[in-house]
């Protein structure tokens, strides 16, 4: 096991505060919206093989900016109607939704199939389909399971307890350890209901209001600990019942840094994390050891940027020079820093809308390079016979790390604390991590992990690689200082409009 010493630190400039109009839980599920970088195994959707629900994908939705686009909301009314009048037994409907089809009209009911191994039930999410959700994601999970964002389990009666004990689970599809923690399940005589979101404003949506959703687990992106805390949706953890997340187990950045603990207290305990970094053909054009070798004049018309969600905007102020001040930025340096992306823009022809259009533009050779995509692009191009690499230049990567959190509605916290011990197990957080293709936290997994996989992500030089590489939070989402997540939207939006 490589030697993993020191204490890493957290970039601390990146709380977002709130008002007490962005405390508010309608506001907030029309803001948040973070938007899934993770590649994962792929699903299928097919009938219904141990418990089936009918339901009409044409509920009603929330109010959206024109920023977010047509992001498709579920009212719980609507779903619970719908699954009191269609029983199982009904015939099946048309064929699976499909990702490019639109949620602001009505398509025709679905069935969906549920996991018979995890008893996961599904459903719908809301699905921001022309703005950034569902980007890294979609590389390996398929088009059929996330662009339903699929999402049903916890609106439908618990039909699934045992005397083992029965958990439900809203996350991220990959994460949730339905395959890794199949045969922990089954000697400990207990069910989980996996459901998965799309994006984060799924989960903020099911937790907020007066009538919040029974849930034992779910989790949370960067920049969103302080929201849910000031929401109160967060309950304490009780580290003492998690022997798996010790200091001598979970690499230091991890190990109750900021985003995770505070005030003496443990509110959220990080899982997996991963990058979003250039991405280029060797054969091509050089290994770009900064961001500006990517103005290169062979770059010219060859270079693209992928739509995936909030990653790009802390590299867009790290090349401005504004790094250390992101995600706080003034209005000035907010205007300066797109101002410098413009010439990144200029060697652009083709706008990725996803990270499998990404792979599908290095594949054909439309483009030489990408701004900042997926680590896991070089295998996936690899598979069609082409060979890509990354590169972390020395402004470092955009990072990311989902973690798991105990929500105010939980009724079986015993067993949540153990299941949250279960995906720390080294011999789990390998599993997940290969499937991801994503960073571990516990340094015992690290021997356990494919070379390729363990050398993307330089364990063995950790100490430098987060040096440069942050764990940035999101914008703040009311200040008079700062320009907020709502404005970084609406500009994000302007700059993909202009391809």
């Amino acid at each position: 096991m490589p030697c993993l010493p020191g204490q890493y630190s957290i970039h601390e400039n990146n709380k977002p505060s709130l008002s007490s109009a962005g405390r508010a839980a309608s506001s907030l599920y029309l803001q948040l919206s973070v938007k899934r970088r993770r590649p994962a195994k792929e699903e299928s959707i097919g009938p219904v093989e141990t418990q089936c629900a009918m339901f009409s994908t044409g509920m009603s939705a929330p109010p959206t900016s024109p920023a977010h686009g047509n992001n498709a909301g579920h009212n719980t009314a609507d779903l619970q109607d719908c699954i009191q009048k269609d029983l199982p037994g009904e015939p099946a409907g048309p064929e699976p939704l499909q990702v490019a089809q639109s949620f602001s009209q009505k398509p025709p009911r679905q069935e969906l199939e549920m996991k018979k191994d995890t008893e996961t039930g599904y459903g719908l999410t809301g699905i921001d389909l022309d703005s950034i959700s569902l980007k890294r994601r979609t590389l390996l999970l398929g088009a059929a399971a996330s662009a339903a964002g699929l999402y049903m389990g916890s609106f439908m009666p618990s039909a699934f307890a045992a005397a083992g004990g029965h958990l439900e689970i809203l996350g991220w599809e990959g994460e949730t350890g339905d395959a890794e923690l199949a045969e922990w399940r089954k000697q400990r005589g207990i069910t989980v209901r996996s459901s998965y979101a799309s994006n984060q404003d799924d989960i903020t949506a099911r937790l907020a209001g007066s009538d919040p959703v029974q849930l034992d687990l779910t989790m949370y992106a960067l920049g969103y600990e302080t929201i849910y805390q000031e929401m109160g949706l967060l309950k304490e953890i009780d580290t003492s019942r998690i022997p798996n997340y010790s200091a001598e187990n979970i690499l230091p950045l991890f190990y109750k840094g900021s985003r995770w603990y505070w005030d003496g207290k443990q509110w959220g305990v990080p899982l997996l994390w991963g990058m979003n970094t250039i991405i280029y053909n060797p054969k091509a054009v050089k290994k770009p050891a900064e961001y500006k070798d990517l103005l290169d004049p062979k770059l010219k018309g060859k270079l693209t940027f992928v739509d995936d969600g909030t990653s790009n905007w802390s590299l867009i102020a790290i090349i401005a020079g504004y790094g250390d001040k992101f995600p706080n930025l003034t209005r000035a340096e907010f205007d300066d820093a797109f101002e410098k992306l413009k010439p990144y823009r200029d060697q652009c022809r083709v706008f990725a809308a996803s990270s499998g259009d990404a792979v599908s533009l290095l594949v054909s050779g439309e483009v030489d390079a990408v701004f900042s995509a997926s680590a896991n692009t070089p295998s996936e191009t690899k598979k069609r016979g082409v060979e890509t690499a990354l590169s972390v230049p020395k402004e470092g990567a955009a990072l990311w790390c989902d973690a798991l959190f105990i929500p105010k509605t939980a009724k079986d916290i015993p067993l949540a604390l153990e299941f949250i011990d279960k995906t720390l197990e080294a011999q789990t957080q390998a599993k997940m991590a290969t499937t991801m293709f994503s960073g571990v936290v516990n340094t015992k997994a690290v021997p356990l992990l494919p070379t390729d996989l363990r050398n993307t992500f330089d364990y063995a030089n950790l100490d430098s690689f987060f040096e440069k590489s942050k764990l940035y939070g999101q914008p703040p989402l009311s200040s008079d200082k700062y320009v907020t997540y709502a404005e970084w939207i609406d500009q994000w939006a302007n700059f993909k409009g202009s391809f």
